[in-house]
């Protein structure tokens, strides 16, 4: 079943010691994208997951966000930079001889200044962290694929709703072309009687301007193409594998041979049936555009 590129999922849970929140958030991309943020003490992730990912996710600009924290140790330790701190209380001191200001200092005041500490953060192993982290991405994942599935469905229906009208006005096309022949043929005959007047005039003649104009306008050869691409479609969207490129294509050839019809056509019925399959084609393909 054909997924959409948007979705998003989450999950939050606290294992083997750690507290770990993992979201991800994906919009429609040419190609497949990410953008991963970690706690600066795991940024060794980044590389794993976009890897992991990349197995599950084919196209799509994704957003993923993991928090995590030892709930148990604790990540990172605060020191005290002791030389920074006596830096300042001197530069005080001096300001409050030279300049008569109040020394006025207190543990309160000085942790303004986060220069005078210094955090050490925790180092964890690659596989023990990822091994905690690993159950609550497979959930936020699937929720995230889940989503993805749903709405991919509802753009699938969507757009065959849309094929099953395209399919109507092509129908009409077709019956329409004779129509549009007999027409010609019509306009044709009163102009040669207007020049000619009572004198008979060649039939033979008449019938070879015809054949050669019904062969210029006629669209035949564009409505069975574009039923075609209606049977490409629907076996498409039946496979379970990404098909968005391969749709995009096929909507294109349709909108080819609407734009073929169009500029053939002579009939006004015809011309109107035109614009509203192009409306349809359009609708489509901005749907294609989310289709993985």
């Amino acid at each position: 079943m054909a997924m959409s590129m948007t979705g998003y999922g989450r999950c939050k849970e606290i294992n083997k010691g750690f507290d770990i929140t993992v979201e991800i958030k994906a919009v429609n991309h040419r190609y497949f994208d990410t953008n991963i943020r970690t706690p600066r003490s795991f940024g060794f992730l980044e590389e794993v997951l976009r890897k992991y990912l990349l197995k599950k996710v084919n196209r799509g600009k994704l957003d993923v966000f993991v928090h995590m924290n030892n709930v148990e140790d604790g990540d990172k330790s605060i020191t005290l930079n002791k030389k920074v701190l006596e830096n300042y209380l001197n530069v005080f001191k001096e300001m409050e001889t030279e300049y008569g200001l109040v020394y006025d200092v207190s543990a309160t005041k000085m942790s303004r200044f986060s220069d005078i500490f210094e955090t050490d953060y925790k180092e964890y192993a690659a596989d023990e962290v990822f091994e905690a982290l690993e159950p609550i991405l497979e959930k936020a994942v699937s929720d995230f694929l889940d989503m993805r599935r749903k709405e991919g469905e509802r753009l699938i229906a969507d757009m065959v709703a849309r094929v099953e009208k395209l399919k109507e006005y092509t129908d009409e096309i077709d019956k329409l072309m004779p129509e549009s022949l007999k027409e010609y043929e019509n306009k044709l005959k009163e102009r040669m009687e207007e020049y000619i007047g009572s004198a008979s005039f060649d039939q033979s003649r008449l019938m070879t301007e015809v054949a050669i104009f019904s062969d210029k306008i006629a669209t035949f050869e564009e409505t069975t193409r574009l039923r075609s691409h209606f049977v490409e479609f629907a076996d498409l969207i039946k496979k379970d594998q990404p098909i968005g490129k391969k749709l995009d294509f096929i909507v294109q050839e349709m909108n080819r041979e609407i734009n073929t019809i169009c500029s053939k056509c002579q009939n006004i019925a015809i011309s109107k049936i035109g614009i509203d399959v192009k409306s349809e084609i359009e609708a489509i393909r901005e749907q294609v555009q989310n289709i993985e």
